[in-house]
């Protein structure tokens, strides 16, 4: 987590659409949620929320809220779907795109507009990196059977 923070807060502002930057730390909360269920998504998204409130000029209350429950959000349907299914990566992360910056923006209030564009590009982002770190982490969440154990 550290290190997507780290990689996070470093990228160049041409990878930003719409003014908006990929939020790396984001997309790896859902795929541990999604790995390992609600309780431990919900963990890692405080930890990706810690570690980004330091180093952003928005809201901390807007940034744990919304990582918090993406990322317990997205461990739902470990005990409801089969998360194997090569399209529930994406298609959570396409909602947790669209969930977060949701959340963040009734917490903080900005232009409609402001919400949507970043609505728009977290969900493109999400679609993108949360089945890349789940494939990352399915080896090793297989082999130390990584369970908070809500998935019945």
């Amino acid at each position: 987590m550290l290190l997507a923070v780290a990689v996070q807060s470093r990228l160049p502002a041409g990878l930003m659409a719409f003014g908006t930057p990929p939020d790396i730390a984001l997309a790896l909360a859902v795929a541990i949620g999604l790995l390992a269920g609600p309780v431990t998504g919900a963990a890692a998204g405080f930890v990706s929320a810690y570690l980004l409130a330091a180093n952003t000029p928005y809201s901390p209350g807007s940034i744990y809220v919304s990582h918090i429950l993406v990322g317990f959000l997205a461990g739902i349907p470990r005990a409801r779907l089969y998360t194997d299914n090569p399209l529930v990566a994406p298609a959570v992360g396409i909602l947790a795109g669209v969930v977060s910056p949701t959340i963040f923006y009734v917490i903080s209030p900005r232009s409609p507009i402001l919400w949507a564009q970043s609505a728009v590009a977290q969900a493109a982002y999400c679609l993108v990196l949360t089945p890349i770190w789940y494939v990352v982490l399915l080896g090793p969440a297989r082999r130390w059977q990584i369970d908070d154990g809500s998935a019945g």
